[in-house]
């Protein structure tokens, strides 16, 4: 029972990683879901690489933001992956409304956030409905972050 509480507390400490069982213990570890890195400089996955335009990371507000866009489709949403992680309080941010995208004189709010908005570790998706972008060179997202604004910028 000590070996397996240390572990907790060292893998803890350690920056929230996986806990192995101590030597002897069944593994109570589950099949999961393959998921995509957020993380600069990640791989891209093997299939669908090519759906994504480049992964972007900045921060502000003690706030670290990853942003990774859709490429976009004539006549379909902008669905942008979003990122976000703190160490200083939890991350209770309206990113509907405090999102921007623009491209050329076309100025645009996200229609909806899909996933959570609490904790210190947050990833989910914006979605813009109207983001014609089949004639733009290029695009940007703006986020206002406490006071903050982080311009995030992609080549068409």
């Amino acid at each position: 029972m000590k070996k397996v509480l240390l572990a907790a507390a060292l893998a803890l400490a350690a920056g929230c990683s996986r806990v192995p069982p101590p030597s002897g213990a069944a593994s109570t570890k589950t099949p999961s879901k393959p998921t995509v890195s957020l993380k600069a400089g990640a791989a891209e996955p093997a299939s669908g690489a090519e759906e994504f335009l480049p992964l972007q990371v900045k921060e502000a507000a003690g706030i670290s933001v990853g942003l990774r866009p859709a490429r976009p489709r004539p006549g379909q949403p902008l669905e942008v992956e979003v990122s976000l992680d703190t160490h200083s309080g939890n991350l209770d941010l309206d990113l509907v409304a405090i999102a921007t995208m623009r491209a050329g004189t076309l100025v645009e709010r996200p229609e909806r956030w899909e996933g959570p908005m609490r904790g210190h570790h947050v990833k989910g998706k914006l979605v813009f409905p109207g983001a014609d972008l089949s004639a733009a060179k290029r695009f940007e997202i703006s986020l206002e972050l406490r006071g903050e604004v982080l311009v995030f910028a992609w080549e068409l």
